[in-house]
């Protein structure tokens, strides 16, 4: 259903992000992701930023800019996904036991599989998914707070941590690594900056390749740790069940 990408984060612009860093760590790259993971598990919401943009091979038209917003705690998140052209484009809002998903034309074709006269007719009105219709498991799965932070943890067995360093305003401690695949990226590596006090993550830069071997790069923001999400389910929005057959 979705990428992992975003905007707004001029303020983090990708080459100070991903700034090289060195020096002997307090602790282990894993004691130090455990830290993140209990301390991300305790605050039990978030929100956050992405901003993706690819680099077009040569004679490749170039690519849109991915922007992803969004809102995740338990038991209501909320994501929103643009691109400053075409199509794609989609809210995802999760409340009161129901997934409620409102996209484009494109979003309802290739994301839900309607088929293309349905996904003309409900393009742009919201769409209620109960957890017994087919796309409900992989969009719950996508707005918990472990599924969207695990997305900007380095991986694999050659993790290293730099000097706490402070980027326009922002604090952290640098994890650098893997970075794990997705939709997004298939390989490439990863820098997450930790706040040295509540070890949540304050943000992320990644730069690596898609499946057609294209670079692409994202820069991540994160704030509102703990803070309480309110989440209001859409009026009006239309069963899954009957749109998809409609």
């Amino acid at each position: 259903m979705r990428s992992r990408v975003l905007a707004g984060l001029a303020a983090l612009p990708l080459a100070a992000v991903m700034a090289s860093c060195s020096s002997t760590p307090p602790m282990t790259a894993a004691e130090l992701i455990t830290k993140v993971n209990q301390a991300t598990l305790s605050a039990g919401s978030v929100s956050y930023k992405v901003i993706a943009t690819q680099t077009p091979k040569k004679g490749q038209a170039k690519a849109p800019v991915e922007t992803l917003t969004a809102q995740i705690s338990a038991p209501a998140s909320a994501e929103s996904i643009r691109y400053d052209r075409g199509g794609g484009n989609v809210d995802v809002i999760f409340v009161g036991g129901l997934a409620y998903v409102r996209g484009d034309h494109s979003t309802l074709y290739y994301g839900l599989g309607f088929a293309d006269e349905a996904a003309t007719k409900y393009a742009g009105q919201w769409i209620s998914i109960a957890p017994n219709d087919p796309p409900f498991k992989e969009i719950s799965a996508t707005l918990t707070i472990t599924s969207n932070i695990q997305a900007f943890i380095p991986v694999g067995k050659s993790i290293t941590i730099g000097n706490q360093t402070t980027i326009n305003g922002v604090t952290g401690i640098p994890l650098s690594g893997a970075a794990p695949a997705s939709i997004t990226v298939k390989s490439g590596a990863l820098r997450l900056y930790v706040d040295p006090k509540t070890y949540l993550p304050v943000a992320a830069g990644e730069v690596g390749l898609n499946s057609s071997g294209s670079q692409v790069s994202e820069v991540v923001k994160f704030h509102s740790w703990g803070k309480p999400v309110t989440v209001t389910a859409p009026t009006g929005a239309i069963s899954y069940s009957s749109a998809v057959h409609g």
